[in-house]
């Protein structure tokens, strides 16, 4: 399962896979591209 949040005008990507957590920086995107890329994510792991 991946989740998405905001730190300043950034957006990140955390999501735990193999049991490790894992966080990537998407950068200054919308939420709308955000929540994209969660998804994809999400169909990867």
């Amino acid at each position: 399962m991946a989740g998405i949040y905001k730190r300043g005008k950034s957006w990140y990507l955390s999501w735990v896979q193999d049991g490790k957590q894992h966080q990537r920086s998407l950068g200054p995107v919308t939420e709308a591209q955000a929540e994209t890329e969660r998804r994809a994510c999400e169909g990867r792991t």
